[in-house]
């Protein structure tokens, strides 16, 4: 009614699409933010990682946001999809606390319609570390030249279970990536991954796997070297490539190259395919489990026979295990028992076969 005096607040807000602008890239930004080898450099960042709505940024709003990513959280249970702030000097010296949200407003004596001016805000856009969220256009598109996988085309028996070694198709250094892949559900069931901590990997009901990934150090992808395996169950019979592909549609597959090979581009699309591409030579896969205390286990595939030596060392060079045997074509498991070892600690390992060699870190508790 007029004649009246009134006063009010004014926010911003902008619901949907929790998805716009967050991916594993702004994992790896917030994690060399928090392992102190990249700063930010805007406070909008700050304000874009703190997905817990902490007021700090750590390893908490890691795990929130990487379960945005991999669909175990529709939305933010603590944040908002997009956080409207009033206008601030984008500067690394502004606190959290000198944020504002809200404009504060008074008529003391309403005559008339009234138009009241001035009420801009800044679109923070929760999640987006990396600040290439938009309103208008919120698909980014892919740059620089893909990153490929694949899996070996294979025939798949109803009711049988297989492990699928995914293998990248050269050497690839990278920060980071991120996929998802989805089974045909009347062809194919995933069942089960190795090779990726369990933390950056979500297995939803209608088969679809997605993963997430972020490496500490810029971490190797050797052409040779399967990436990680996956466990599937045929429902009926059918070739691989009939029953597995990848799925782009909530989640973009992309690699994030390391500074050293990110000269023009820190983003890359992400290609997965099913075919007869067997990579020559030698496969190795990661040791399992690892850490171990009884047992672990070293796979190995051979085009042809070879010699195979596997060797373990102490961490002052020390070779403390050994075993050298001629294995023909095929796969093959090398057991390794926890009382070959002197002991519990921290062990090198390096697997030699014809020109191919394999080696890393073993633990044993």
């Amino acid at each position: 009614p007029l004649n009246g005096a009134y006063s009010g607040t004014i926010r911003g807000q902008r619901t949907g699409a929790p998805l716009t602008g967050v991916s594993t890239f702004a994992l790896v930004t917030i994690n060399k933010h928090i392992l102190g080898q990249q700063s930010f450099t805007s406070f909008f960042q700050v304000l874009a990682s703190d997905a817990n709505q902490s007021k700090t940024i750590s390893t908490f709003d890691i795990i929130e946001i990487r379960k945005l990513i991999l669909g175990v959280y529709d939305t933010f249970p603590n944040a908002p999809s997009w956080r409207f702030i009033l206008p601030m000097p984008d500067t690394n010296l502004v606190a959290f606390d000198a944020v504002r949200d809200t404009y504060a407003f008074s008529v003391p004596n309403l005559m008339a319609d009234t138009l009241l001016k001035g009420f801009n805000f800044i679109g923070v856009k929760i999640g987006d570390a990396n600040q290439n969220a938009t309103i208008q256009n919120p698909n980014a598109e892919d740059r620089g030249t893909p990153v490929r996988l694949f899996a070996n085309e294979q025939r798949l028996e109803a009711g049988h279970l297989r492990w699928i070694p995914v293998f990248p198709t050269e050497n690839t250094e990278l920060d980071g990536w991120q996929l998802a892949l989805q089974a045909k559900p009347e062809l194919l069931e995933i069942q089960d991954i190795r090779g990726i901590p369990p933390q950056f990997v979500s297995l939803k009901e209608n088969g679809e796997l997605r993963i997430s990934c972020v490496y500490d150090a810029p971490a190797l992808l050797e052409g040779k070297t399967a990436l990680f395996e996956i466990l599937v169950r045929a429902l009926q019979p059918t070739n691989l490539s009939a029953a597995l592909q990848l799925n782009n549609n909530r989640l973009a597959a992309e690699a994030y190259p390391s500074a050293a090979d990110a000269v023009a581009v820190t983003r890359r699309p992400l290609q997965f395919s099913v075919g007869s591409q067997q990579q020559p030579g030698i496969v190795f896969f990661p040791p399992r489990p690892n850490p171990f205390s009884e047992q672990t286990v070293f796979e190995l595939a051979l085009d042809i026979p070879q010699e195979v030596m596997l060797e373990l060392f102490n961490l002052n060079g020390a070779r403390v295990y050994q075993a050298v045997s001629v294995l023909g074509a095929g796969s093959h498991s090398l057991n390794v028992s926890g009382a070959d070892l002197p002991g519990s600690g921290v062990w090198t390992y390096r697997i030699v076969a014809g020109d191919g060699v394999r080696t890393g870190r073993l633990v044993r508790f």
